[in-house]
């Protein structure tokens, strides 16, 4: 069925990322080698489904409290990883609104940050995917639940030790420790997973630390709604700001 079937992709994905990793750890050049010649290869996206290229300024109200946005990254490292594992992703993140400001709350850089989604989305380096929870299994309770953790767990340190120890996991098999009730650091879709799971609405089985972006975008439980096309000029991004604040 649709689920196997995505099960048996994502093993392959990840074969090819113990590939690519193991020659770079061999072969730093010989691995660049590769890198191109599978990104010469059209990219399956089983993870990044085809849809409507969508106005940020008019579907900006439209966003919902933990609707899920999935990056698609342009810098080296991103393509590696999106290559590597034929994810079209690389990073994720949540919405939120406070104050009648849509914000970004996303693992990223040094820590776990809310940022203004306008600026978030027009300083990317990439394309960006919407999802959000399917209609029949959204509740408020259950949504605030996640925006209430994904609030808790700002400021946290991004998990940059945790992110090895799951590749290491898949190229090599690591043993993972169990979740942490109380962590101190967290990566991007370790976070988003959390968040998830904490409000008894997981994205799948699996734990969180084992979670990468590509899990996340073909959970059950999201729907695919398209890509945001970030449109708005500095003075219209500075307007949403001042509006913001005269609430």
């Amino acid at each position: 069925d649709a689920e196997q079937r995505a099960i048996s992709d994502l093993r392959a994905h990840r074969d090819l990322l113990r590939t690519l990793l193991v020659r770079h750890l061999q072969d730093p050049d010989e691995s660049h080698r590769a890198l191109a010649s599978t990104s010469s290869v059209p990219a399956i996206q089983l993870d990044a489904p085809q849809g409507p290229k969508l106005s940020y300024k008019q579907v900006r109200k439209q966003f919902l409290d933990a609707d899920v946005l999935m990056f698609r990254g342009s810098r080296p490292i991103s393509r590696m990883l999106q290559a590597g594992a034929r994810s079209s992703y690389s990073h994720c993140g949540l919405v939120a609104w406070w104050h009648r400001r849509a914000m970004l709350l996303h693992a990223e850089s040094a820590c776990i940050q809310a940022v203004p989604l306008s600026m978030a989305l027009h300083s990317y380096p990439g394309e960006v995917d919407w999802y959000q929870i399917r209609a029949d299994v959204r509740d408020p309770a259950t949504v605030l639940r996640i925006i209430e953790e994904a609030q808790v767990n700002l400021g946290l340190s991004y998990a940059h030790s945790d992110l090895l120890r799951t590749i290491l996991n898949d190229v090599a098999g690591m043993e993972l420790p169990q979740d942490c009730e109380e962590p101190r650091a967290l990566f991007c879709s370790q976070y988003v997973a959390r968040c998830f799971r904490r409000a008894d609405l997981p994205l799948h089985p699996q734990s969180d630390i084992e979670t990468f972006p590509s899990e996340i975008a073909l959970s059950p439980v999201l729907k695919f709604v398209g890509t945001i096309v970030p449109d708005l000029n500095p003075a219209e991004m500075r307007a949403l700001l001042d509006r913001s604040r005269a609430w």
